[in-house]
């Protein structure tokens, strides 16, 4: 999966270990996901102004994302994650963010 871009709402970013892409994350906007746990969603990519959202319970060096959905309920595969980075202001998402596509 690539990353895509989530815009103003972002959080975040963390990189995936074991392929190294690069993942945005912002709050759940959506009921339904948080009924299954989750507490982010993720920006998976998409086309310019289209992006795909994947669930996930987001961790400081794990992440699991929703993948789909059985009998039995929700199905998570698990992400390891490194340089997981929270926005803790506007100042600190414009320097950040810009690091993050430069």
């Amino acid at each position: 999966m690539a990353n895509g871009k989530i815009g103003d709402n972002i959080l975040g970013y963390f990189t995936e270990k074991n392929y190294g892409n690069d993942f945005e994350f912002k709050d759940v906007d959506c009921q339904w996901l948080k009924d299954q746990g989750c507490t982010h969603e993720i920006a998976v990519g998409g086309a310019p102004h289209h992006y795909h959202y994947r669930g996930a319970k987001l961790l400081k060096t794990v992440v699991y994302v929703l993948v789909d959905e059985n009998e039995n309920g929700a199905v998570w595969e698990k992400w390891n994650i490194k340089n997981r980075v929270n926005f803790d202001s506007i100042t600190t998402h414009k320097k950040e963010i810009s690091n993050f596509y430069n």
